[in-house]
């Protein structure tokens, strides 16, 4: 037979002798399992009293009876497998019709049995409702009888609970705990006993809600606990004490090992811990009336003391919720006895130690808002008085301060308890904090009122944060000065500590509204210390560290609004405002260093944004000058420049760096910091990103080391200390040992030089000195480095790494000197490297033939090619070194000559050949002027040199990723040396296609800088490549080179690469005639696809038009075709997102800054978009107007110009309706290029450029478009004067329906008149005033207002003309002036347009100048400053002398004007959005207060939530809302929020699963977890009306009925029950026949009902309106 053990099966139509299919009721088993039922017993209902067990039935074995009826009689088949094993079958149920029907819930039933004697009841194999009826039956005599008589009916409850079928066993339980509490008083103490030990306890053992907390568990135990205080009476409490010393054995268990569970071993005999406490819980919680204690207090005083020892442990080891919460209710219960003042104590200095250890607030809050009864009771009857102790103030601030809600307002429900108490008993209290003279919080009687409004303030300031809403928050911020002013130092005595102020400032700082976050930052940075004591009460650690990381989001660095570009941000000047007056509050210089020694390592520690952190270093840079800095500070600085700033952009890191440096200058501290130090952190600076020599920078640095010097009281920075630490230096740099590889140190070497320099610039090192004087010199320090290489042939036995490190240093000085020409040190090293130049090259061949066989030589190579560049570079004017030279260069081809021997590849031969072609490179990058007979020897090498793309790996241990980068140097060197070749000879005998085919083959070997002689190489390959022939390996070659660029998108040497890819692609020699149409399509659709990519990388666009217009501008020939790129430049540039423009505002104020931020005289910032349309205009400006080819090149463009403007009004959906948006910005930006072209082609396309301007007047609404447009057409008539006609013949066809352009050409002739040729002056003012004046009379406002506004100018004009004739002939406008000077609508309106600067100031030939065009009219049109280009801009790209248009406006008139007062629609706000909305004004409106009194808080969400609202006065027998017959969620969700507030006793709702919709939780509020909630089905509510109705109910509809009662006029009784009616068919008819009234509401409107949440809202409210009346009266 098969072992089934433990396992549960399904068995049905059993037979005897048959074998039945068996199948696992475990979902995961899927074998069927025969077995063979071996016996079938019938049994007769009456043998069920006492049936025998079979033989082969051992032991608790589970029998199953299968039930058949048959008449009167119920017959049982007992169906046993004959091994005995437990198995389950599910059997149907046969009817007297002898059918078999469907298997239910109680035809199976089975029960453990034992061997014990008859018991009082009748057999396990009873229905459970028969037994139940007996035990309903049953009286406490029978049940004392029972016990007295050792029956079994006690452990029939264990067999229940055995057959895992709960509800049976807890409607058993539940009806014996009935028939105890029914017969308390007669409860016998051994009947007592029984139940406890021999239900009770097994029960509870049974149930593990630590890990199996089933909901069946959970109820299991509320029956059992229901149970035991049934029991539970002063007599019988001794009959207790065993549970009592379970639960404490159980406790010390688990505390004993820190954990909820046990194993299995452990948790034999004992509890689960959620159990004990739970029983606890249940058992402290009773109370004797006449003592007032837990009925067990007497009899077990001691074990109550041990268990709240056992709690206290609990509360403070334990992590668990759950456990958590049972164990402080279970501690409060115990509390409330005799011994309070012990338990509290003893409770106190738990929380004091648990602060003491983690400085945790949420738990601790937690305990106290719990306990909170008890430590402060209203009537202050506490001996412990927790008021007065710091500690308890410590946590409540650090509760506000929480990121948990539940937290901050468990907060602030202990501050607005206790000030309520304080202020209602008259309670003087006084917290000292850490010895300062203010306390954390007191209060006085004599200073109530004062008090009450600030912690009043302080309470509603912190309450209201807690919304999300900006707009109900903004009315109360204005209370923060009040705050601020009560905590001032100015008063005796501060009312409020300011680590208040901190708590608000966090609070503000982290919430989700960006404009209440910029608000409160702008508060905190703009603090008044001097009367803020915030500092010297503790809170500078908060300044130095957390707020800091609170303001770490770029978004809070906007440029403020209506502020011009390059100002700095509110913050930024802020953060400069702070740290400047933390340095005035701070009054030593000690706690001045550790304040900003704090910030600096802030800044270490965590991940910055590159904004936020620029502006900080700022901040500390305007510091004033103090010692203050010590090593570790510096330290710091080290570790922010190379983890932080590095990772910025090139303009932000190169700001970054001027501002520590200034920093250094300012705040160092040289009494700590010796010269070594100062020098290692003066290394860490890039030169080429900002402390380079000839910078202003530079300068600050030599003045500051002058001043440093002449400080007698520092004798480590005199003079003589610091020349006598650089010749040290120099010494020990040269120090090497004989056994260690050679490697270089940059830092230690670049601290020397940058030293050195600085000591020589400022003086304090002298050049030379007298002889005989003792001093160091610059001179004798470099002879010391120059002296090692000079030794070399004198000194064969010398460390060749002493010699490197020679070299190492020279190189340095090098660098680091600028290569200043005229420079008196550089001077000197050219002369000392000269001098020892003959060594160097024989110790550079020396190195080569000898000593450079290893990996680790690598370095020491790239240190000598690089060396030997700049050596021959700077020494190499005369033949002195030609020689030598000539000799390196034959070592280094015979080398790279020499064939290889064997197959193997061998190290020493590749290094070798790495230096040798190294030392080519550096040779042919110096060859300028050399002898004839190295170039000869040079090409006579590379003509038979053939490139290679690999560089083969030597047979020793290196990987592939180490030999790679010397295989990348190895090529790079190679193709620097060809590159020398292609570029200096004409007639090339070896074929290009194939070194072209090698060159692309190498960009994938080579990466970074290596690739940049490859392109030069390609570059040079292309211009004498033969067009057509080649194209197409021109054009795979082109193809390849961009894939690779492509590449190295994110590697840092990307612009130099690609400026080399730009500047070989779109070279003259692929753009001269005649072209190949193949490739000059390719080159053209790789513009665009430039142009495209430029959208997306800011910058790219800027290096392809500089080097196009820079190739165009040597001959325009090249442009042809590229006309589409040049409309494209035209308007290129993107509306950029928020945070970009933010970022670019930056950029703007670093550039602000000019040479106070040395990262502007190093790298301009010309990646700006606008630069692009610059040079574009540049190109334009050096065109000459009487050039033909000029000229047809102005044309094409023009052509191109004007077909892009199609395009662009194509893509406009809704034309001239929204300002400055993109298409807007791109017609604006298209229109100055075309003003710029004018004054070009007017002679050669005149008609074109007329036709275009008049179309986009009669088509374009923008006021920058159309005065652009007038402009245009003014100057073209001004200079042809003879289309003045054309012009009166336009004006004579409009309409009043074309009013636009018919203002427009006023506008125009306004401003004609004066330009005009005098002979035709009057002719043309006569014609004007008769066109005109009719127009004065037009039906449209704005026509009207032009005509007059037009026709006084004129008037004016001819006055100051003195066209005397014309003004007689034409009197009628003067008397029409008359009329409009009369004060009226009409007459403003023409001043207002007569005092626009378009019509005033404005002049079409006077402001015809690049500012005015880019800058000065842009900003008058009201365009965004980011669209702008000054005038200074474009001097950094083009020369203002050969300009055909100036650069500056002759006049400041137009500056001086004022923008236009257009209304505008801004794309930008259109979506709305608070991120937008700030806070400007701080008046105070009224307060939109959802404040809750401190009495109805909730202390605690999760302790007291089920404890203590099961406990609030809820009217049991009040309204009950009935909601069963609606179905749409959102209203009854909006229900159940307005019957918690109004007390509703109990809500009826249909399905309880609605409760769980997330539409339904939003708008309920949590009002769900407060709320008594009943599920009845729409199908039930019929038999559900009935039973309330026999319960007292009166039965109230809301509907508008025959019969039915006005709201009005109906009293509602106290036990309402309120039906209301579906959305749409509202009560149906059988249920208003089943209610006693209907009320319906009374309506004055057309609509028939109200929306049925609104209806139950009103009826629910006036409900509790009449009860409050009725409370009242009584």
């Amino acid at each position: 037979m098969l072992d089934l053990g433990t396992m549960h099966f399904s068995v049905s139509n059993v037979q005897s002798g048959n074998t039945v299919s068996v199948i696992p009721v475990l979902p995961d088993q899927s074998v069927n399992i025969s077995l063979a039922i071996e016996e079938v017993e019938d049994i007769v209902e009456s043998d069920i009293e006492d049936p025998e067990l079979p033989d082969n039935v051992v032991g608790n074995r589970p029998v199953t009876y299968h039930i058949e009826e048959q008449g009167s009689k119920r017959r049982f088949k007992k169906l046993v497998s004959s091994d005995g094993f437990a198995y389950t079958v599910k059997v149907g149920i046969v009817g007297s019709t002898g059918k078999q029907m469907e298997p239910s819930s109680t035809s199976t039933r089975w029960f453990q049995r034992s061997s014990r004697k008859p018991r009082l009841f009748r057999d396990n194999t009873m229905e459970n409702s028969q037994l139940l009826r007996q035990l309903k039956e049953l009286t406490l005599l029978d049940l004392d009888k029972a016990v007295l008589q050792e029956s079994e009916y006690i452990t029939d409850v264990i067999i229940i609970k055995q057959t895992n079928e709960n509800k049976p066993l807890q409607e058993h339980l539940n009806m014996l705990t009935c028939l105890v509490s029914s017969n308390k008083t007669a409860l016998s103490e051994i009947t007592c006993t029984v139940i406890l030990q021999q239900i009770c306890i097994p029960l509870l053992k049974s149930i593990h809600l630590s890990y199996d907390s089933r909901k069946e568990n959970v109820a299991e135990l509320g029956q059992i606990n229901k149970l035991i205080t049934s029991c539970l009476t002063t007599e019988n409490e001794v009959s207790f004490k065993p549970l009592i010393d379970l639960c404490h054995q159980s406790l010390k268990n688990h505390v004993h090992v820190k954990s909820c569970t046990l194993d299995s071993q452990a948790l034999e005999g004992v509890l689960d811990l959620q159990v004990c406490l739970d029983v606890l819980l249940n058992l402290t919680q009773r109370k004797d009336k006449a003592t007032g204690n837990i009925y067990m207090m007497q009899s077990c005083n001691n074990t109550i003391k041990d268990i709240f020892y056992n709690l206290m442990c609990i509360l403070n080891d334990f992590q668990n919720r759950r456990a958590l919460n049972l164990s402080l209710r279970c501690a409060s219960n115990i509390i409330k006895n005799e011994d309070q003042n012990h338990y509290l104590s003893t409770f106190w200095q738990l929380i004091n130690r648990m602060w003491q250890t983690s400085r945790e607030a949420d738990i601790l809050n937690i305990y106290l808002c719990g306990l909170s009864n008890f430590f402060f009771p209203i009537d202050n009857s506490c001996n412990i008085n927790i008021r007065n102790e710091q500690v308890f103030w410590e946590i409540v601030q650090k509760g506000l301060n929480s990121e948990n809600p539940l937290s901050r307002k468990q907060s602030v429900y202990l501050i607005k308890r206790n000030i309520d108490i304080c202020e209602k008993l008259k309670i003087d209290v006084n917290s000292n904090f850490n010895g300062h003279n203010v306390p954390l919080f007191w209060w006085s009687k004599d200073k109530e009122k004062i008090l009450v409004k600030v912690w009043e303030d302080l309470v509603m300031l912190l309450e209201t944060m807690e919304d999300r809403q900006i707009h109900v928050i903004k009315p109360l911020l204005p209370r923060l000065q009040t705050l601020i002013k009560a905590a001032s130092s100015d008063t005796e005595k501060p009312v409020l500590h300011t680590s208040w102020l901190s708590t608000i400032f966090r609070r503000g700082i982290a919430h989700e509204s960006i404009a209440l976050v910029k608000w409160m930052t702008e508060q905190v940075l703009y603090l008044d210390l001097d009367t803020c004591p915030i500092i010297e009460q503790g809170e500078d650690k908060y300044f130095a560290s957390e707020f800091l990381h609170s303001i770490q989001d770029q978004k809070l660095y906007p440029r403020p609004k209506k502020s011009a570009r390059g100002t700095i941000p509110t913050c930024g000047a802020g953060l400069t405002h702070l740290f400047q007056s933390c340095w005035k509050t701070l009054k030593t210089d000690e706690k001045r260093g550790q304040f900003y020694g704090r910030i600096l390592e802030t800044l270490s520690t965590s991940n910055w944004g590159p904004v936020p952190l620029m502006f900080i270093c700022q901040a500390i840079s305007c510091v004033p000058q103090s010692q203050i800095l010590n090593k570790q500070a510096l330290l710091f600085i080290r570790k922010i420049l190379t983890t932080q700033v590095t990772n910025s952009g090139v303009f932000l890191r190169g700001a970054a760096q001027s501002f520590f440096v200034r920093t250094l200058l300012s705040l160092t501290n040289l009494s700590v910091v010796p010269p070594k130090d100062f020098a290692v952190a003066l290394s860490i600076f890039e030169t080429e990103d900002g402390l380079a020599r000839g910078t202003t920078l530079w300068t600050d640095c030599v003045n500051w080391l002058k001043v440093i010097c002449k400080d007698q009281d520092n004798e480590e920075w005199s003079p003589k200390s610091l020349n006598q630490y650089l010749i040290t230096s120099a010494s020990s740099l040269l120090q090497v040992s004989q056994e260690a590889d050679f490697s270089l140190n940059e830092m230690e070497v670049t601290s020397f030089s940058r030293l050195l320099l600085l000591a020589v610039d400022s003086g304090v090192l002298p050049f030379t000195i007298e002889p005989g004087v003792q001093e160091p010199c610059l001179t004798e320090i470099v002879m010391t480095v120059t002296g090692v290489i000079h030794s070399i042939p004198n000194h064969p036995y010398m460390s060749n790494h002493k010699a490197e490190k020679a070299v190492e240093v020279l190189v340095s000085l090098l660098q680091e000197s600028g290569q200043l020409n005229e420079d008196r040190f550089c001077q000197l090293i050219r002369k000392s490297i000269s001098d020892c130049m003959d060594s160097f090259l024989l110790f550079t061949s020396q190195m080569l033939l000898e000593k450079w066989t290893q990996i680790s030589s690598v370095q020491s190579i790239e240190l000598f090619v690089h060396g030997l560049t700049q050596f021959l570079q700077l020494t190499w004017t005369e033949q002195q070194f030609d020689q030598q030279v000539f000799k390196l260069v034959n070592s280094c081809i015979k080398i790279l000559t020499e064939p290889s021997l064997g197959v193997k590849v061998e190290m020493d031969a590749q290094i070798k050949k790495l230096a040798s072609m190294g030392i080519l490179s550096s040779v042919t990058s110096s060859l300028t002027g050399s002898p004839q007979f190295i170039h000869e020897k040079i090409f006579s090498f590379v003509n038979d040199l053939n490139c290679t793309t690999s560089f083969n790996k030597p047979v020793a241990d290196i990987s592939h990723k180490e030999w790679g980068k010397i295989a990348s140097l190895f090529i790079s060197y190679q193709w620097k040396v060809m590159e020398y070749y292609l570029s200096h000879i004409d007639d090339v005998n070896k074929p290009m296609v194939p070194i072209l085919k090698v060159c692309q083959d190498s960009l994938s070997v080579c990466s970074g800088l290596n690739t940049i002689p490859v392109y030069r190489c390609i570059g040079c390959l292309f211009s004498k490549c033969q067009i057509p022939n080649d194209s197409s390996s021109i054009i795979e070659a082109l193809s390849v080179s961009w894939s690779h660029v492509q590449g190295e998108t994110r590697s840092s040497c990307f612009w130099e690469v690609f400026e080399e890819f730009i500047n070989l692609s779109f070279q003259p020699a692929l753009l001269q005639q005649p072209r190949d149409p193949a490739l000059t399509q390719v080159l053209i659709k790789s513009a665009c696809e430039l142009m495209e990519f430029g959208g997306e990388k800011t910058g790219i666009a800027n290096i392809l038009i500089r080097r196009l217009c820079t190739v165009f501008k040597s001959s325009l020939q090249l442009a042809d075709g590229f006309y589409c790129i040049l409309s494209q430049a035209a308007i290129y540039g993107n509306i950029f997102r928020k945070q970009e423009r933010q970022l670019h505002d930056v950029f703007s104020y670093i550039e602000s800054l000019g040479n106070q931020c040395s990262v502007n005289e190093l790298k301009p910032h010309t990646t700006k978009d606008i630069m692009v349309r610059a040079e574009l205009a540049s190109l334009i400006c050096s065109l000459c107007p009487t050039n033909k080819t000029h000229q047809e090149f102005a044309v094409n463009l023009l052509r191109d110009l004007i077909k892009q403007y199609r395009v662009v009004q194509q893509e406009t959906i809704t034309p001239g309706t929204i300002t400055n948006s993109l298409e807007h910005r791109k017609k604006h930006r298209l229109l100055q290029i075309v003003s710029l072209l004018e004054s070009i082609v007017i002679e050669t396309n005149f008609e074109d450029l007329w036709t275009f301007s008049w179309d986009l007047l009669h088509q374009e609404y923008q006021p920058s478009i159309r005065h652009t447009c007038e402009w245009i057409l003014l100057r073209m008539i001004i200079k042809k004067p003879e289309s003045i006609d054309e012009l009166w013949k336009i004006f004579d066809k409009l309409t009043e329906k074309k009013s636009t352009v018919l203002c427009s050409i006023m506008c125009m002739v306004s401003h004609l008149g004066v330009h005009l040729p005098k002979n035709k002056q009057e002719e043309f003012y006569t014609a004007s005033f008769q066109k005109l004046l009719p127009w004065c009379m037009a039906n449209h406002f704005n026509t009207r207002v032009h005509a007059a506004a037009t026709l006084m100018k004129q008037w004016n004009q001819c006055e100051s003309l003195k066209f005397t004739e014309v003004m007689t002939s034409n009197s009628i406008v003067h008397s029409c002036m008359a009329f409009h000077k009369e004060p009226n609508n009409l007459t403003r309106n023409i001043q207002r347009l007569g005092e626009n600067f378009f019509f005033k100031t404005f002049d079409p030939m006077e402001d015809f100048n690049l500012e005015t065009i880019f800058q000065t009219l842009p900003w008058l049109f009201g365009i965004p400053d980011d669209e702008w280009i000054s005038p200074q801009q474009f001097e950094q790209i083009m020369s203002t002398e050969d300009s055909c248009v100036p650069v500056y406006s002759a006049k400041d008139g137009l500056k001086s004007e004022t923008p236009g007062s257009w209304r505008f629609k801004n794309p930008e706000k259109s979506g709305g959005g608070e991120e937008d909305s700030d806070i400007e004004d701080n008046v105070e409106g009224d307060v939109q207060k959802k404040i809750m009194p401190w009495k109805l808080m909730l202390p605690d969400d999760e302790v007291q939530d089920e404890l203590e609202y099961s406990n609030r006065k809820r009217d049991d027998d009040g309204l009950i809302v009935v909601t069963s017959l609606i179905d749409k969620i959102p209203n009854l969700g909006g229900l159940c929020r307005t019957s918690e507030i109004f007390g509703v006793s109990q809500y009826v709702i249909g399905k309880m699963k609605y409760t769980e919709d997330k539409t339904f939780k939003e708008l309920s509020v949590t009002a769900h977890k407060w709320l008594p909630i009943t599920e009845v089905w729409h199908e039930l509510l019929p038999q559900y009306l009935t039973e309330k109705r026999q319960e007292g109910y009166t039965l109230i509809g809301v509907e508008q009925t025959a019969n039915s009662v006005s709201l009005t006029d109906f009293t509602f009784p106290k036990k309402s029950l309120l039906v209301l009616g579906n959305e749409k068919e509202g009560i149906p008819v059988q249920l208003i026949n089943q209610l006693d009234v209907c009320v319906e509401i009374p309506q004055q409107g057309i609509i028939r009902s109200l929306n049925v949440h609104v209806s139950g809202a009103l009826l629910v409210w006036e409900y509790r309106r009449q009860q409050l009346i009725n409370e009242n009266l009584t």
